[in-house]
């Protein structure tokens, strides 16, 4: 699923106007006409709805004076910068993990990495989307052991050889205990 970022619309600007005037009524420019299209709009046009609220917000936690599109579009800069900074790494970080990928499906992520960071995806959102593309690799299938025909803890025949030696050292036993021994006859 592609989710898309809102662009600046009549709508954005309308909401910066708001907050402008809220924080500073003085501040010459605050009217929207629904009529015309307002020049903030030319100036910001491209980049999204939020981040531009966000610059807005930004802006007056730090100054004083009303906010103009110059402060939002380097807030803007400063954003992208810090997004550009924050994906590369993301990236690459990705890519070490993507070794035993063909270069087709590198090349297909990377795709989708791009657009989704283009869109202004998040990093993680943006990692989510290109992951779709790859599948995952299907689990290695266990090796099969051999069959155990044997009952016991036998290892090499040593268990067969000492029976055999047991059975030897009775046999000798029984027959020196019958040669040697007292019968007793009742007659």
């Amino acid at each position: 699923m592609v989710a898309t970022v809102k662009q600046v619309d009549s709508d954005t600007i309308a909401e910066v106007l708001r907050i402008r005037h809220a924080i500073d009524p003085a501040a010459s420019g605050n009217e929207v006409d629904d009529g015309e299209a307002h020049p903030w709009i030319a100036l910001l046009r491209g980049f999204g709805h939020q981040d531009v609220i966000d610059a807005v917000w930004a802006h007056y936690t730090r100054e004083a004076r009303a906010v103009w599109p110059a402060d939002v579009i380097a807030r803007m800069e400063a954003l992208a910068a810090e997004r550009q900074h924050d994906a590369l790494s993301a990236r690459e970080a990705a890519q070490e993990e993507q070794a035993d990928w063909s270069l087709e499906d590198k090349a297909a992520w990377s795709v989708a990495w791009d657009l989704a960071i283009g869109r202004g995806a998040t990093v993680r959102k943006a990692r989510a989307d290109a992951d779709e593309t790859h599948p995952e690799p299907a689990p290695e299938p266990e090796p099969e052991a051999e069959p155990d025909t044997d009952d016991g803890p036998d290892t090499d025949g040593e268990a067969e050889h000492e029976s055999e030696a047991e059975r030897d050292a009775e046999s000798e036993s029984d027959a020196g205990s019958r040669g040697t021994g007292s019968h007793r006859s009742d007659t």
